[in-house]
């Protein structure tokens, strides 16, 4: 349909969005392929497919004999050799985070199989390799490790080191080895070896991108992290760039007041924005908001702050990849800003919660937005959060650290409970299946979670009007609100949406998100 429409009359986003929620568990051969062939496109976030993807694989024959009804992995040959083979596996591998616990058992035996028999390695496809050890790249290494496999990669590290300088072929050996531990080790002798093009993947995303970044880090302008606070979130996260996101999908650019109607719940009358709107990002962490806005909305300019200099880099590196010469990216703590009020947008979603004093922070963030100017806010429920508390609770009572051992530990505790454990809710979360974004999940050292009343009084403390929630929100809970309030147009109303929240605790899972009002 897209080929039959050069002049772009269809809603491509539309229909992006339409194929995110397909009811899909068993195609035939030719429509998976069809499928694998959309996600291949370079206009989507392909991680955005992966819910459908996997609903898709789950249905396949050899997923089937792979994955037991009774959920137990059993590595078939010909099911292996199939699901080694197979397109949509690899995308997934190589450009998402596989979020579901059943094919995380999966890839971590298949795993432990290349690793310990060599004869496995040689047979499997070196496309699929490099995929496999892309997707332990891109979920940090979150896999269970035995003491035995801790052995077996030492003496592979150990015998790679011979055959690198050697000069033979060990790319199927060094892809292994990277599903374990980083390539790093090895990078000044990588470029000698044949470049076939999974392999050549394989070597950018996790040698020449992180080199990348860290030269890109250096070069940012550093700033003095003063509260004891923010000084801990910091240091959290600069371990590792957080979130790790790897495309953008391409959106319509629309003027500042379109962008804004569409972004938010119920009917308004005016939402009037500048044509050419200067921007802030106030905590933008790897920069995929800040993207976003700043290839979205015409004419902006943005400011993105954050207090991690490695998540800036990240996202400095993508905004070099996506041609974003319209963004600006500054170390700085938001709690500490000052100056002239001169920013007609403000955004924080995911942020004043993990400050020691949100409402100060949110005064910050008022005082340099212009007078009637617009602040959207994120942040955490209470009521939506409440597997993620009995998680942090259990955190502390084990006492599981904050390092990938201590969670990888967690994850695997949480992984063996009886399907009615209400911790188990936690494995719908897309954060529990990458060690950076589990830690910021359960391990983070300072939260708050809020109600809806405790968010509505942080507003007006601050002096901010509520204009509007923001989208996304579950189409059930919309129908829930319209039909329970059909006088509420505006779909603003604190108290209504409580009951919402109250009858649909999942309302809010993401964060409440909120467009407010600056004092004129």
């Amino acid at each position: 349909a897209f080929r039959r429409d050069p002049e772009g009359r269809l809603d491509r986003a539309a229909c992006f969005e339409q194929f995110r929620s397909l009811a899909l568990e068993s195609l035939s051969a030719f429509w998976r392929y069809e499928f694998s062939r959309f996600v291949a496109r370079e206009d989507i976030d392909r991680s955005a497919y992966t819910a459908v993807a996997g609903r898709i694989l789950a249905g396949a024959p050899f997923m089937r004999s792979l994955i037991r009804a009774n959920g137990e992995v059993s590595l078939e040959p010909f099911a292996l050799e199939e699901l080694m083979a197979d397109r949509l596996v690899g995308m997934l591998l190589r450009d998402t985070v596989v979020a579901a616990s059943a094919f995380e058992r999966l890839f971590t035996s298949v795993r432990e199989r290349l690793l310990h028999d060599a004869s496995a390695r040689a047979r499997a496809p070196l496309r699929f390799l490099c995929d496999l050890a892309m997707q332990c790249f891109n979920n940090e290494l979150a896999f269970a490790e035995s003491a035995q496999e801790s052995i077996a990669v030492q003496a592979l590290g150990e015998s790679l080191e011979q055959g690198v300088a050697s000069g033979a072929d060990v790319r199927r050996d060094l892809a292994t080895y990277a599903m374990y531990r980083p390539l790093s080790t090895f990078a000044s002798s990588l470029s000698s070896l044949e470049q076939d093009p999974g392999f050549a993947d394989l070597l950018r995303r996790t040698v020449i991108e992180p080199a990348e970044e860290r030269r890109l880090r250096d070069s940012l302008p550093r700033a003095d992290i003063r509260h004891a606070v923010s000084r801990q979130v910091q240091s959290m996260y600069e371990e590792n760039p957080y979130p790790r996101w790897l495309a953008l999908s391409e959106r319509p650019v629309r003027k500042a007041s379109e962008w804004l109607a569409s972004a938010v719940v119920g009917r308004h009358a005016s939402l009037e924005m500048p044509d050419a709107p200067e921007i802030l990002v106030a905590g933008c962490g790897t920069g995929q908001d800040a993207l976003y806005l700043a290839r979205e909305i015409e004419g902006a300019r943005i400011t993105a702050i954050d207090l991690s200099a490695t998540s800036l880099a990240y996202a400095k590196r993508m905004a070099l990849r996506y041609g974003a010469t319209n963004i600006e990216f500054m170390q700085a703590d938001l709690a500490e800003l000052q100056g002239p009020a001169r920013y007609d947008m403000v955004f924080s979603v995911g942020v004043l919660h993990h400050l020691a004093d949100p409402l100060r922070g949110l005064r910050a963030l008022v005082g340099v937005c212009r007078p009637g100017g617009l602040l959207k806010l994120g942040l955490y429920s209470a009521r939506a959060r409440t597997a993620i508390a009995a998680a942090r609770a259990l955190v502390r009572e084990q006492g599981w650290p904050a390092t990938p051992a201590g969670i990888r530990a967690f994850r695997q505790y949480v992984l063996g409970l009886e399907a009615s454990s209400p911790l188990r809710g936690l494995l719908d979360y897309r954060d529990f299946y990458v060690l950076s974004e589990c830690r910021d999940l359960v391990f983070h050292v300072q939260e708050h979670d809020f109600t809806l009343p405790e968010l509505e009084k942080l507003i007006a403390d601050a002096g901010l009007k509520t204009l509007a929630f923001a989208l996304p929100l579950p189409q059930a809970s919309l129908e829930a609100y319209r039909e329970r309030f059909p006088e509420d147009a505006g779909m603003s109303d604190f108290a209504h949406w409580e009951k919402i929240e109250n009858q649909l605790q999942d309302t809010f899972a993401q964060m409440y998100r909120v467009f407010c009002v600056a004092p004129s």
